[in-house]
């Protein structure tokens, strides 16, 4: 019996004694996810509802521009938190959940402390701590929307000229990344960071042919 728990140990990060701390959300558990598309040639320009009889010098600069778009809407993922400096001599020592750990408001508002580390707390040494692997609580969620214009012109018979003015994350909403989630070191439960940059803005130019 003693080699049978030891075998255990040795091989099996997990808790031996008590399966239902693994029991957890998924790490990859998205909930709700919402991608939204679509695209619109403003009626400008030859053969358009408005200024459709103008030249085609003012066409050039006036007519066959698009616009276009992507809207992206996702909850956040389940947070893991683990144990700083654990002690266990196998496997991944995690802290013990005292009680809900969640917190309200926007997240900007809540950097220095996403959730409330008061919830959690140390376990003995060599003692397996009773958060599970993935909390019910989630990080920031996800909401971006690229952006694009572009231009077009027929130069002649099978070939055309294109401009793209696109922009990343057009709106510039900041996307922050997930909490520090190590019980005991100095970030924990704090958002130091974004996993989407700023606006990003480039121009292009193509040449079909």
């Amino acid at each position: 019996m003693h080699k049978v728990l030891f075998h255990l140990l040795k091989s099996n990060k997990k808790n031996p004694l008590n399966y239902n701390l693994e029991k957890s959300l998924s790490a990859h558990d998205i909930p709700h996810r919402l991608i939204a598309t679509g695209s619109w040639s403003l009626p400008v320009g030859t053969n358009r509802k408005f200024a459709g009889s103008v030249n085609r010098l003012v066409d050039g600069f006036i007519g066959g521009w698009e616009v276009s778009g992507v809207l992206t809407l996702q909850s956040g993922a389940p947070l893991q938190v683990s144990q700083s400096g654990g002690t266990l001599w196998n496997g991944t020592q995690r802290p013990n959940l005292l009680s809900d750990p969640s917190t309200s408001g926007r997240v900007q508002d809540r950097l220095n402390q996403y959730f409330n580390p008061a919830a959690f707390s140390q376990p003995a040494p060599d003692v397996f701590g009773t958060a599970p692997r993935y909390l019910g609580y989630r990080g920031p969620g996800v909401r971006t929307f690229d952006a694009a214009l572009l231009k077009r012109w027929r130069v002649k018979e099978g070939q055309s000229a294109e401009f793209r003015l696109e922009a990343q994350n057009a709106t510039n909403t900041p996307i922050f990344n997930d909490p520090a989630g190590a019980f005991g070191a100095s970030n924990f439960g704090q958002i130091t960071g974004t996993r989407i940059g700023p606006r990003n803005v480039q121009l292009g130019f193509k040449y079909y042919f």
